[in-house]
């Protein structure tokens, strides 16, 4: 068996463990990347289908957020072109919120003054002073104040559109938590898609000396006196050891519990894990068209059956479809985001949505692809308020990415900020600071 050393094994290449890689191979370390995909970025990545440039989950990264500070802080290109031109569907009328934020919103989903000024009274006395309970969903928070499904529907599509689960599965507490910590991050669509989005800070790995490597996959995490010491890898169809100063998973805490060992865990980790972590489901809807189907870039949907969002990645840019093609995705929710799951079901519900508020939209012609995040490849590991940290009671093994959140984040920026804590802490206890 061949043996390789390193200062850092991280396993796997999505957003988290190539966030980390890039900020400790800047830091002066010798990294190795461990991808067992023919390509890296996971769940943030993109695969050509006819022509097009599809995601594989994440599409839309946030600007002037953690995540582009990190690209900064290691010399990544980040290129990102935000988004201009953003509405919402309320009563079948399109809103452009503007500077007016959520009363507008509210004004545009109520014609009842009192109730609105009743909601944003609540709502601002809440953002200024103390999140609610988390033993409240928001939904509860909301009846507290109105039972109008409009404006029900207004939180709905934001929070599945962002947070990923329904307005009775995330606390009132975590919605809150969000909305003070990010919530007010702009998005916007990477050119060379979400694959050349992310291929910046692999690129920084390589040039310190490290390097990244597909169709690699990590069989086991090394442990030995309760401390990460490497990988073992199947390259090639070849056993190597990977020995290091530490281990970086990105693949999830469930499947690093299981690469390590539970045995190696204290009693009490894998018990919260098992406790905490509930994965969260979602389709993508790829529909492709000769003229565009929305002029915006991207719709919130706030009075539909299921579908909470329409994005419009090729008015900004065009280099993600054929020429004289157009490209949209839509996200598709479920009715609970714990199984089982009914999926025949949901999807047509989405689409009758979709036929309803794109005109012109006709499954058999426009739909280009399906994709159903579920499992062991979900829209998000874990529910918002639910995640584990980013160190294991495994000395020198860290977890990060979208099950490692700090309190308040999500999406790619919370990847970056996970893989920032546990950059830090091995720049700390190796004496780079």
């Amino acid at each position: 068996m061949d043996r390789v050393k390193f200062d850092i094994a991280v396993i796997g290449s999505g957003m988290g463990g190539l966030c980390a890689a890039a900020l400790l191979a800047k830091a002066g370390l010798k990294v190795l990347v461990a991808e067992k995909l023919k390509r890296i970025g996971g769940r943030c990545s993109t695969f050509e289908y006819q022509g097009f440039q599809c995601p594989t989950a994440a599409i839309s990264p946030e600007v002037g957020a953690t995540l582009e500070g990190v690209y900064h802080e290691v010399g990544a290109e980040f290129n990102v072109r935000p988004l201009e031109k953003v509405s919402f569907r309320i009563g079948g009328k399109t809103i452009y919120p503007g500077s007016g934020g959520m009363k507008a919103l509210l004004t545009s989903a109520s014609s009842d003054t009192r109730e609105v000024d009743r909601l944003m009274t609540a709502y601002r006395r809440t953002m200024r002073w103390d999140n609610p309970s988390r033993t409240i969903s928001l939904r509860e928070w909301l009846l507290q104040y109105t039972e109008n499904p409009t404006v029900h529907g207004v939180f709905r599509s934001i929070i599945q559109a962002v947070l990923l689960v329904n307005l009775d599965e995330v606390p009132a507490y975590d919605y809150f938590l969000y909305m003070k910590t990010g919530g007010t991050a702009r998005a916007g669509y990477p050119p060379a898609g979400s694959l050349g989005f992310i291929e910046p800070l692999a690129r920084v790995v390589k040039a310190a000396g490290g390097d990244v490597l597909t169709n690699t996959k990590a069989t086991k995490i090394i442990v030995e006196d309760g401390a990460a010491t490497g990988i073992m890898v199947l390259k090639d169809n070849a056993e190597l050891l990977v020995e290091a100063k530490a281990v970086i998973s990105n693949a999830g805490p469930a499947a690093t519990v299981q690469l390590a060992g539970e045995r190696h865990f204290d009693r009490g980790y894998p018990r919260e894990l098992r406790q905490n972590l509930k994965p969260v489901p979602m389709f993508w809807f790829h529909i492709q068209s000769d003229q565009p189907l929305i002029e915006e870039d991207a719709i919130m949907t706030c009075d539909t059956r299921r579908v909470v969002a329409i994005f419009n990645p090729t008015r900004l840019c065009p280099e993600l479809a054929p020429k004289g093609k157009h490209l949209l995705l839509a996200h598709g929710t479920l009715a609970s985001s714990l199984p089982p799951y009914d999926l025949k079901h949901d999807i047509d519900l989405n689409l009758k949505d979709l036929e309803e508020c794109l005109p012109g939209f006709d499954r058999t012609r426009n739909l280009l692809l399906t994709s159903a995040f579920q499992g062991e490849w979900p829209a998000g590991r874990s529910w918002p308020g639910l995640d584990m940290p980013q160190k294991t009671s495994v000395e020198f093994l860290y977890t990060v990415g979208d099950g490692n959140r700090p309190p308040g984040m999500q999406g790619l920026p919370s990847c970056a900020a996970s893989a920032r804590i546990a950059a830090d802490d091995i720049k700390k206890r190796l004496k780079l600071n």
